[in-house]
């Protein structure tokens, strides 16, 4: 996100180019949620990129040499110190989604909440975008890249799919005149009552236009847990405005709130029941989803607590501006650079020498080196090359369209006149004597 003074106000632009004119003291809170999102991001990668190698080792089998797509075999767990794994486990636990949706709803009015914006078509347009692209590019690749190419992940727009459920439900409700208590409750009921996967479509059409995750094995759900957990946050958020008062606790407090929540998720179900649909069988095992949502909504208010005060002073405005080529490309980044998990679980492995400070700090070292190389450097390349420059292209194209009709709508009406003339005066060409 960039910031630029103009008088009295600041223009404001984000990660999706839309800009706005505030007051500095709303775009000082930008800048909160910039680098909570920055935050955020990390949290996405180091999930997406080592959870498969500390926590749930495994891996697949490189189709290119001839194992079949989709097979994948489990890994022996890496003795990595215990305050590096826990560091690991608060660093991807469920605060991204709170963070992800608060910054959503807090950079919309009131008015915009409870109607759909040029910014939700634009997430539509990323949605459809992202899902369509590796099928494309799939097209002009030769076999048998063409079949890995249009297995690329495309799970990861999952949230996008949330917030636009979120905006739907929001205006639905609105319309219909709900109450809050109503919108909120409802949204519990459907919590614990659905299974872990509404709809399974993967296989029979779902993977062309739902998030589609194609390890371990094909799924495409239409509806999962963790989205309803999403459209609860941002439904909350939209009616409760909770941002100032989350803003106003004491730094050390909301720190501590953080880590405390974090630590406690660790241990409790919640996370594992809306992740991975455990414990989805029986009624109380389903019941621990909302405890997943109690334990963001403490880590959330922790997290924005504890950078309130930090972010007036320090802006990550490098890494914010980009996090939109972090979004897109973050999941299939290592696999195009053929680090399937094994190859990470080798590296992690072969790092754990030493006792445990000197281990965990190589191994958090080796971790943070990769993400930050790719949230600085290679981020903004994909997305300037996968989202900036199309943009321009289309846009021109649009202008040029545009101008094409328009000279071509001058020259019919042209005609169309010239042609009236004549019905009505004659043709005034033809010789007088003829």
């Amino acid at each position: 996100a960039d910031v630029e003074e103009l008088g009295d106000l600041v223009r404001y632009v984000d990660s999706l180019g839309f800009s706005r004119a505030m007051s500095s003291q709303k775009a000082a809170t930008r800048k909160l949620w910039d680098n909570l999102m920055v935050l955020g991001m990390v949290n996405v990668i180091l999930y997406h990129w080592y959870w498969c190698v500390l926590v749930n080792p495994r891996t697949y089998l490189p189709p290119w040499k001839g194992y079949p797509f989709g097979y994948t075999v489990p890994l022996p767990h890496i003795p990595v110190a215990t305050w590096a794994m826990v560091l690991f486990r608060i660093m991807t636990q469920e605060w991204i989604n709170g963070v992800f949706v608060f910054a959503a709803v807090q950079v919309q009015t009131a008015k915009e909440l409870t109607r759909f914006t040029r910014r939700d078509a634009a997430i539509a347009g990323l949605y459809f975008y992202m899902g369509a692209l590796p099928m494309v590019i799939s097209l002009v690749c030769p076999a048998p890249w063409d079949g890995y190419v249009f297995r690329a992940e495309t799970i990861h727009r999952w949230f996008l799919l949330a917030l636009l459920l979120g905006k739907a439900y929001l205006v639905a409700a609105t319309r219909l005149r709900l109450p809050p208590w109503l919108q909120l409750g409802l949204l519990a009921a459907l919590l614990v009552a659905m299974p872990p996967c509404v709809a399974e479509l993967c296989g029979e059409g779902g993977e062309y236009f739902l998030p589609t995750d194609w390890w371990p094995k094909c799924s495409a759900c239409l509806l999962s847990p963790k989205e309803v957990v999403c459209v609860m946050l941002y439904v909350g958020a939209a009616h409760m405005q909770p941002f100032e008062k989350m803003m106003r606790i004491h730094p050390l407090v909301g720190f501590g709130l953080f880590v405390s929540a974090s630590c406690l998720s660790c241990w409790l179900p919640g996370q594992s029941s809306v992740e991975f649909g455990a414990d989805s069988a029986t009624w109380l095992g389903r019941s621990t989803r909302l405890l997943d949502l109690a334990m963001t909504l403490l880590q959330t208010t922790g997290l924005v607590a504890a950078f309130a005060r930090r972010s007036q002073r320090v802006h990550w405005s490098w890494a914010a501006r980009w996090v939109l080529g972090s979004y897109m490309a973050n999941v299939n980044f290592l696999d195009i650079m053929f680090l399937p998990p094994k190859a990470r679980w080798d590296i992690v492995k072969s790092l754990q020498v030493g006792g445990p400070l000197v281990s965990g700090v190589v191994t958090w070292l080796a971790l943070a080196l990769p993400v930050a190389f790719f949230m600085l450097v290679a981020a903004p390349a994909f997305q300037v090359a996968l989202v900036t420059l199309p943009m321009r292209i289309a846009v021109k194209g649009c202008e040029v369209a545009s101008a094409v009709c328009t000279r071509c709508g001058e020259i019919f009406r042209r005609c169309r006149a010239r042609r009236s003339w004549q019905l009505v005066c004659g043709d005034k060409t033809q010789p007088l004597l003829a």
